[in-house]
């Protein structure tokens, strides 16, 4: 259920950009994701979700890539940070 919100998140802010487009960093898969997604490999970005605490105290984060120009978001993964 939270992964659920945490990607509706994703989807309605666009996330936090850690990596390519929006960034300094360097998103290392951005030509992959041009090719199977669309777009020009700048338009890519790596986008987390707010964190989620589990009851057993493991934090949470949705981690998935954008496209900046379409707002396509893809491959979205539930990331355990810590515990």
């Amino acid at each position: 259920m939270a992964s659920e919100a945490q990607l509706s998140e994703l989807a309605r802010t666009g996330g936090l950009a850690v990596a390519g487009s929006g960034t300094e960093t360097k998103l290392r898969v951005a030509e992959d994701l041009a090719k199977q997604y669309g777009g020009k490999a700048s338009d890519w970005s790596k986008v987390t979700s707010s964190s989620y605490k589990a009851a057993d105290g493991t934090i949470f984060e949705i981690h998935a890539y954008r496209n900046a120009v379409t707002g396509q978001l893809v491959e979205p993964k539930s990331i355990p940070i810590k515990k």
